[in-house]
């Protein structure tokens, strides 16, 4: 099968596999985490998803303890939005 690098699905990409892509993906999320949180009310959803998608970075990269900070932190933002 002739896939493209990056496709939906390639573990080496999207999953645990690939620790360098996923320590230079991190300095990006972070930066935009701290965009949205100048732009934006540090309370926003948006905010909050930002959150989640950078603890699902540290969760890949076996940051377990960061990880599960920023993944509280997005549920108070979300509950607090309900």
């Amino acid at each position: 099968m002739n896939r493209k690098p990056g496709a939906a699905g390639d573990d080496k990409v999207l999953g645990n596999g690939d620790h360098r892509l996923h320590a230079a993906a991190e300095p990006l999320f972070l930066r935009s985490l701290e965009n949205m949180e100048k732009t934006l009310e540090p309370d926003h959803p948006s905010v909050a998803a930002v959150l989640k998608n950078t603890a699902d970075l540290y969760a890949k990269m076996e940051k377990t303890e960061q990880a599960r900070a920023l993944a509280d932190h997005a549920a108070k933002i979300d509950a607090m939005k309900r």
